[in-house]
């Protein structure tokens, strides 16, 4: 796990673009850095102050810097320079240094992520003749793209985002892994282009200006959704799409280059469809994410909430410990909450006792939000939805307590096996289109009994999710902020009523397609954004089995009434995890994960502070929010009206406008 970032622009700047970046990114690789620039059309390495001097005596690589960033020499201008932050896990040794040269300097890499499966990639490519001066993924990474180019990605397992020169085709080739667990974006300006890991990295740029975009606030506002765009909501700021590459020119003018469109290498409908049909051992597949998500040369532990997934992960990483004959036992993290409704620790503690994993645990309190607000919110670049973000900040601070480096988590779970309640009304629509009623109304039966929800509320999931348009109507239902918009300002209410609920673009008429957009857009790319961000923060680097091409493709193409056998969500990880995690976690019909306590301290324990907040952003935003909504927030803390998350939003967007210095245009 690394940071990387690169910049296109005069050769005054050049120098100064990318110690700055490199310096605002520090955190995502604090055990090195390195530079490469051109010079005459040749390529030369740079060190950074944080470039170990051990990496400065190896020669093993032909990578090793001579000169250092700060030089007054000049390079070339309107020609790519890129640049890497490391955060060391395979091959710590200077021989893992980046940017990384290969094939005798016609390539150089620069990359953040891990290739799991680099092992095997490894001995293929030996048994044609490549050979190896490190252990890491990323000499594989390189030795795979000179032999296969391009079409090396479809082989790879694993998270990345990757930067590779190639000098002799003249290119810049980006790209990122299937499900965009690793970041990527791109920002340019007045005469520069640049891309980096994170936001942040732009602000320090020349002619960096913050500017929000109104109907990336309609989506946030309204309907809890982000990175379900290629879109920012930086205006100017764009992600390359997971799944997808980029091809750019080494050399040109940054608006040109600006432009330039990706292409997609991976196409999760098209690989879901050629696995219809094929019997899928899930145990078995993802024990084997599991075991490849372990290979590492530094400590790995777990994060543990107590539910079915992380449960799954820590028992499987476990018994995977034990098998390659380590006496060490997994070491977990849980969090506890304040309010007694959400706390999970019992299940956890289940958990890592039946897995024989050490555990920890740790209590979040609303006095350590408030002070690390300002922190948390430029670390996730981007305003996030409620303060759970801030209990998984947590976990990841302590595991840098404990020495750790490496974490799994049990992202990605809920979306490819069906552990949302929305998948309810996703199989009950699809069993009355394909079935008739009387196959809907024995489905119904079952899941009632799976369930416990009453036949109105599955009637009304039904004819949700058979018409997206009927969505908002079960959205007054259960009280939800996109259903009502009188907490909005009148002029910003319009522009909001115009946009239409971006959920509706994807398809959630089936199991399987609801999967395949959560996957692809709605919803886990946010997950994954505030994983990545919270865990770099840290320097930790966080991993998803679950979230493997293996894994997701074989969960969506299982069928759906084998996913929700009986009504019971999940059921085929539930059925494999069966003998290995214990029944009272495998039983539960409940979904909590790391939530936080937010309606204990927003309307009771911290009310004055929050309260504050909340008035301040109103203050702050008056062309977006009414004074309403603070009317709102005193009817629930006086429990007149139901507790929901838009207060959350309303301040988090309010504090991230002011940390980032974001200009919110006029509705």
């Amino acid at each position: 796990m690394c940071g990387i970032f690169g910049y296109l622009g005069s050769s005054s700047r050049l120098t100064g673009a990318l110690r700055s970046m490199s310096e605002v990114l520090q955190h995502r690789g604090p055990d090195d850095e390195g530079f490469l620039v051109f010079r005459g059309g040749t390529a030369v390495p740079l060190s950074g102050d944080d470039t170990p001097s051990a990496v400065l005596e190896y020669r093993g690589t032909g990578s090793a810097p001579e000169l250092h960033v700060s030089t007054n020499e000049k390079f070339d201008g309107q020609c790519w320079s890129i640049g890497h932050r490391r955060l060391s896990i395979l091959d710590l040794s200077p021989a893992g240094h980046q940017p990384m040269a290969g094939d005798r300097g016609r390539l150089w890499i620069a990359f953040n992520g891990e290739v799991y499966n680099f092992v095997e990639l490894r001995d293929e490519l030996e048994s044609s003749g490549a050979r190896f001066a490190t252990s890491t993924d990323t000499e594989v990474l390189l030795a795979a793209y000179e032999r296969w180019g391009t079409t090396c990605l479809e082989r790879l397992r694993g998270m990345w985002a990757v930067a590779i020169v190639d000098a002799a085709s003249g290119e810049l080739v980006l790209a990122r892994d299937a499900y965009g667990i690793k970041p990527l974006y791109l920002c340019s300006g007045a005469g520069w282009m640049a891309f980096a890991s994170e936001i942040k990295a732009f602000t320090v740029l020349d002619g960096w200006s913050a500017k929000a975009r109104l109907d990336g606030i309609a989506d946030y506002l309204l309907y809890e959704q982000s990175d379900h765009r290629e879109e920012s909501l930086f205006e100017g700021v764009r992600q390359l799409p997971p799944g997808c590459l980029m091809r750019l020119p080494l050399r040109g003018d940054p608006a040109q280059q600006a432009a330039y469109r990706p292409e997609r290498w991976y196409g999760l409908a098209q690989a879901v469809a050629s696995r219809r049909g094929a019997d899928a051992d899930i145990g078995s597949i993802l024990g084997e994410s599991v075991s490849l998500h372990l290979r590492a040369d530094v400590p790995v532990g777990s994060c543990l909430s107590g539910g079915i997934d992380s449960s799954s992960i820590v028992a499987l990483a476990a018994q995977r410990i034990r098998h390659f004959g380590s006496s060490r036992s997994l070491m977990t993290i849980t969090a506890s909450a304040e309010d007694s409704r959400i706390d999970e620790t019992r299940y956890a503690a289940l958990a890592a006792d039946a897995a024989a994993a050490s555990f920890n645990i740790i209590s979040p309190s609303a006095d350590r939000l408030l002070v690390d607000l300002e922190s948390l919110i430029w670390h996730q670049d981007e305003p996030f939805v409620s303060s759970s973000i801030f209990v998984q900040w947590c976990v990841f601070r302590r595991a840098r307590e404990l020495g750790l480096t490496v974490m799994l988590d049990g992202q990605g779970a809920d979306e490819a096996f069906g552990g949302y309640r929305g998948f309810v009304g996703a199989f009950l629509a699809e069993e009355l289109r394909h079935g008739g009623v009387g196959m809907w109304i024995r489905r119904m039966r079952e899941v009632r009994s799976g369930t416990a929800l009453p036949f109105h509320r599955l009637l009304a999931y039904t004819v949700a999710y058979s018409s997206p348009r009927l969505r908002r109507l079960l959205g007054l239902m259960d009280g939800r902020s996109f259903a009502e918009r009188a907490w909005l300002a009148p002029g910003f209410r319009s522009i909001a009523a115009s946009r239409p609920d971006p959920r509706r673009a994807g398809d959630w008429s089936s199991v399987a397609s609801m999967s395949m957009d959560m996957v692809e857009r709605s919803n886990l790319p946010m997950l994954l954004r505030w994983e990545d961000r919270n865990s770099m923060a840290f320097s930790i680097e966080a991993r998803v089995p679950f979230v493997d091409r293996m894994v997701i493709e074989a969960a969506i193409a299982t069928h759906a009434g084998v996913k929700l056998a009986g009504g019971v969500q999940k059921q085929v990880l539930r059925a494999a995890m069966r003998g290995l995690v214990p029944d009272e976690i495998l039983d539960r019909k409940d979904k909590l994960g790391f939530l936080g306590s937010d309606e204990l301290w927003m309307a009771r324990t911290h009310r004055p502070q929050f309260r504050a907040l909340l008035q301040q952003a109103v203050d702050g935003l008056p062309g977006i929010l009414s004074p309403s909504i603070v009317r709102d927030f005193d009817a629930v803390c006086e429990g007149r009206k139901r507790f929901d998350y838009r207060f959350w939003r309303a301040i988090c967007l309010d504090r991230w406008r002011r940390r980032f210095s974001v200009t919110i245009p006029a509705p």
